[in-house]
């Protein structure tokens, strides 16, 4: 056995006999950084005494996030450092008849999680009676009395240890001259607020099926029922829409003006600069600026029709909802969904051929076309996926998003994956 693990076994011993007893049976042994040993159990009304030590490197802050009975949000409370270790008292507010669950968070200097014991889906649980079964044996911090209990409707403001008379090393020298803690410790949220980042979307689409999709009316309009356009391989109109496109148009041979046999098609590629504001730490507001490409020529028809938007840019305003217990602040994977709206280009396109007549005695020739639907320029879209989080200041992104595309005839639905990375502030 080594010197580190005797340390640790040790210690633990020692929190086992200041808190008043061993671990309860309602909280099972877990991996966790911390030594720590939670109290056998404590009375209602009656602050909690939390107290533990971290053999690790010094730690900038542990907070500590608990719910009592028949709460379903976590509450937070900042350990202080105490002897060897950190301790606090939980409010006896909140400390009622029942069960007390809580986890443990601590803080490098840089604010990144560096420790954990126990989380939201398998918390510390200390049974809450109405009177202790061996008040004799009644939870304390290390060298202070035992809490004493305050009157049903009382939750006294400052239950916390005091703060130590050296500041922590977290402190920063100017917060230390002016005698305040730094935003972090005087109890600001965990998580970063900023987020930017990049991303990128792929779109796919269906295509319908049809024939004599090139055709076009008197007026020079798709005679097509879809509002398909027709373009030649270098992007330019097919048939044109200058003096001469009367006779290509009269020149398609019916049955080979352009086909599609339908299915599935690639649309267009984004790629776009995302920044988001965490409002809270499951929900995100912001938007994307992008450029787009593989879609219709900004120069065609389609776009003169106001049937495709005509600039290869993205602008979207987006809300996003991250599933979990203070996602934003801790490391893992968390659900997500989000919902945007915006201006773009949505489109998709697919090779065929068309067959023009020609002058009498000559053979019809083939030719090369590229067929496109497309729509906009509005939009709206919804996703979902997960977020992983590598640290308190860095996630990456993955979702499959769906989107809605408006403005010129009906609506073109496109729908693929979305992935991104994202560095918080």
């Amino acid at each position: 056995m080594t010197s580190r693990t005797l340390h640790l076994a040790g210690a633990w011993v020692l929190a086992s006999v200041l808190m008043g007893g061993t671990a309860s049976a309602l909280a099972p042994g877990r991996d966790g950084d911390f030594v720590h040993t939670p109290a056998t159990e404590q009375k209602a009304h009656t602050p909690l005494p939390i107290y533990l030590e971290y053999p690790g490197a010094p730690l900038g802050r542990v907070i500590v996030k608990y719910a009592g009975t028949g709460v379903k949000t976590w509450s937070r409370i900042e350990m202080k450092h105490l002897g060897a270790g950190w301790g606090v008292l939980i409010p006896c507010g909140s400390v009622t008849a029942g069960t007390m669950r809580y986890w443990i968070q601590g803080f490098d200097e840089n604010g990144e999680a560096a420790a954990s014991s126990g989380d939201p889906k398998h918390p510390f649980v200390v049974p809450i009676r109405e009177e202790l079964s061996n008040a004799s044996n009644a939870p304390h911090l290390p060298g202070r009395a035992a809490p004493q209990t305050c009157s049903e409707d009382t939750a006294p403001a400052d239950e916390a240890v005091p703060a130590p008379a050296t500041p922590p090393a977290a402190r920063s020298h100017a917060a230390h001259e002016a005698g305040e803690l730094p935003a972090e410790e005087a109890g600001e949220p965990t998580f970063a607020r900023w987020w930017v980042g990049v991303s990128g979307a792929v779109d796919f689409l269906s295509l319908p099926s049809g024939s004599n999709l090139c055709k076009l009316t008197e007026a020079g309009a798709p005679a097509n029922p879809s509002g398909d356009y027709c373009t030649n391989p270098d992007g330019s109109d097919f048939p044109v829409r200058t003096a001469g496109g009367p006779a290509q148009n009269t020149a398609l041979v019916s049955g080979k003006a352009g086909q599609l046999t339908g299915g599935l098609a690639p649309g267009d590629l984004r790629a776009m600069i995302a920044v988001d504001y965490a409002v809270t730490s499951s929900i995100l507001i912001g938007g994307r600026l992008g450029y787009v490409v593989n879609s219709y020529p900004t120069s065609g028809a389609a776009v003169t029709d106001h049937h495709a938007f005509g600039a290869k840019v993205h602008v979207e305003a987006r809300a996003t909802y991250v599933f979990g217990d203070d996602p934003l602040g801790r490391r893992g994977f968390e659900p997500a969904v989000f919902a945007a709206l915006g201006i773009s280009e949505f489109d998709g396109h697919a090779a065929s051929f068309v067959t023009l007549n020609t002058t009498t005695g000559h053979p019809a020739v083939n030719q090369p076309v590229n067929v496109w639907v497309t729509n906009g320029p509005w939009f709206v879209a919804v996703g979902g996926g997960a977020r992983y989080q590598f640290s308190q200041r860095a996630a990456f992104t993955g979702a499959l998003r769906v989107n809605a595309a408006f403005g010129g005839t009906g609506a073109l639905l496109t729908y693929g994956p979305e992935i991104g990375f994202q560095y918080g502030f």
